[in-house]
């Protein structure tokens, strides 16, 4: 099986170039949580960096939960269900994306 940090690579792998553009500022676009991941850190970050970051920073459920939501904001739902469908192992099935 997959690990988390794999899935979510595969999954930053099928975005275009400005979708993970956008990906990654919706990432670290809200300034006043301090979960935030710094725009320094991702201004230049590859797919795998980011994927990187994201575990180091919110662990391996939380990268899963905000890529789930950052993926729907940026209309990317099909990636969104197949990591949630991929990830229903873990447990995050039953996640509440909002």
């Amino acid at each position: 099986m997959a690990t988390a940090k794999e899935d979510l690579w595969k999954t930053l792998e099928d975005l275009t170039g400005d979708q993970f553009k956008q990906f990654k500022w919706l990432l670290q676009a809200d300034g006043n949580d301090p979960r935030s991941i710094p725009v320094s850190r991702l201004e230049k970050a590859d797919r795998t960096d980011t994927v990187d970051l994201m575990v180091q920073k919110y662990g391996e459920a939380e990268a899963v939960r905000r890529s789930l939501q950052v993926l729907e904001k940026i209309s990317r739902n099909d990636l969104a269900q197949r990591l949630s469908n991929t990830r229903s192992n873990l447990g995050l099935q039953g996640i509440i994306l909002s």
